[in-house]
């Protein structure tokens, strides 16, 4: 988990710097309209990055249990008797 935590630490740090780069782009003679924004809102919406943040741990948090479950279900002397 601490690889995940410091994977979503620089994701999100990257992911601010690339965004204000992105709404930095002028898009003035676009098939969208003079001076039209490519998306609405803002470019660093907390909202967004709280939700992507959640759902990685969520992801990351099943990656970990899922393995950990099944090496609990073995009996410990079986393992090292295979071994």
């Amino acid at each position: 988990m601490h690889l995940a935590g410091a994977g979503l630490v620089l994701g999100a740090a990257l992911a601010l710097v690339v965004t204000r780069r992105l709404a930095e782009l002028s898009f003035t003679n676009s098939a969208m309209g003079n001076g039209s924004k490519l998306l609405p809102g803002s470019a660093a919406d907390p909202l967004i990055y709280a939700a992507a943040a959640s759902f990685l741990c969520a992801v990351a948090g099943v990656a970990a249990f899922i393995p950990a479950r099944r090496a609990a279900s073995i009996e410990p002397m079986q393992a090292l008797r295979i071994e």
